[in-house]
């Protein structure tokens, strides 16, 4: 008896303990690794992929085999890609490890089904890869890789309903499921396959997102500074959030140009100086020393402001700064900001009657690629001034 009774103990903690050996860690709930992978996330969104990395080096050395590395790998190339939207060289290398990530996940599904790990692995894979395609106007390649990912997102919904970073996609799902067929009334025939929405409560989704999610956080905050920009037309909620993403990230020039652009999308020309000057006293802080894209545009957008408050000179002289820089960046005729520097350089020369400068710079911005209404423009004035 006594035999029976350990063989039978012996096999139930045998058979017991090979689940526990077997099954993956679950890092999305552990409460450590969450607090180390906010501050992570914030240091690859500060353009600090080292500092990123090193917070993270234990966890990766404890579980190296876990899809959310190559996960990591695909989102350090994100950014190289939105930090120029202009460069299409990185864009093979992201979607093939977007696509690792998600063939990793997709394993690790097949072996511990609703892993939620995993589900988050192929939500946030498959939804950057669409939104790459969305940046490239890639629109059918975008829909059919973002459903992948929505799917992704409904099983771990189920799975894990209390996770704060599920708030970032119900918060998109519930706005724009309003917004679409409110705005675009030609829609509304069709609208029935949009599940059901409210755009109060999905701002107040993302909000939630914004404050307490993981990987999602910064995100939120950026689609709530466009959201407010672009559908809800209140320009200070959207200066908040795209000032509060520069505070956060004071080395990441892509918020700083966006944040300058919203400066000039709501003509506040004199806050476009201040946060000029302002970026520039804190060079180093700001990261803008070794981003001569962000340095370019933001010294155009100076000059515009100075230009607005008939500057002219001054205006002049940032233009020329912008260009100066501008030059020496990749693809530069492809950029808008390098050719609307032109045309007003060429604006700027024109007032102050000197017609020969001014027919440099629209030379200079007819031949540019980008920006076709100010290229026409400068074509029409650079004849007028024969």
């Amino acid at each position: 008896m006594r035999k029976v009774s350990f063989s039978l103990l012996f096999i139930t903690l045998f058979w017991c303990a090979i689940p526990v050996q077997a099954q993956t860690i679950q890092l999305i709930h552990n409460d450590e690794f969450g607090e180390d992978a906010k501050r992570a996330i914030d240091l690859l969104y500060n353009r600090q992929n080292d500092a990123a990395d090193d917070e993270l080096f234990i966890w990766k050395k404890k579980y190296p085999t876990h899809p959310i590395w190559t996960l990591w790998d695909g989102m350090e190339i994100w950014w190289l890609i939105l930090e120029d939207l202009n460069d299409t060289s990185h864009d093979e290398a992201f979607v093939e490890t977007m696509k690792k990530a998600d063939y990793q996940a997709s394993k690790l599904l097949h072996k511990e089904p609703d892993h939620p790990d995993a589900l988050i692995v192929k939500a946030v894979a498959n939804s950057y890869v669409a939104r790459m395609y969305s940046n490239r106007e890639s629109w059918v390649t975008s829909m059919q890789i973002g459903r992948r990912g929505y799917e992704a997102h409904q099983r771990l919904l189920e799975v894990a309903p209390e996770l704060p970073d599920n708030l970032f996609a119900e918060g998109i799902q519930k706005y724009y499921s309003a917004y679409i067929p409110e705005t675009y009334t030609f829609l509304k025939a069709v609208s029935w396959f949009l599940p059901d929405g409210d755009r109060a409560e999905g701002l107040k989704a993302l909000q939630d997102a914004a404050d307490n999610a993981v990987f999602a956080r910064p995100e939120a905050n950026y689609f709530l500074a466009y959201i407010y920009l672009n559908y809800e037309e209140d320009g200070e909620m959207a200066k908040y959030y795209f000032n509060r993403l520069v505070e956060n990230y004071p080395s990441n020039g892509y918020y700083r140009r966006l944040y300058m652009r919203t400066l000039a999308q709501l003509d506040l020309f004199s806050e476009m100086e201040t946060f000029f000057e302002t970026t520039m006293e804190n060079r180093d802080k700001s990261g803008i020393i070794s981003d001569p894209i962000t340095e370019a545009e933001l010294w155009y957008w100076y000059g515009r402001a100075k230009y607005q408050g008939g500057s002219y000179g001054a205006a002049l002289e940032a233009f020329e700064k912008s260009l100066e820089i501008g030059k020496k960046i990749d693809l530069s005729q492809e950029r808008e900001a390098f050719t609307m520097a032109a045309y007003y350089a060429g604006r700027a020369s024109e007032i102050q009657m000197d017609h020969n400068r001014a027919r440099r710079y629209y030379e200079m911005a007819a031949s540019q690629e980008a920006a076709p209404n100010a290229r026409k423009d400068a074509e029409r004035r650079q004849k007028a001034l024969r």
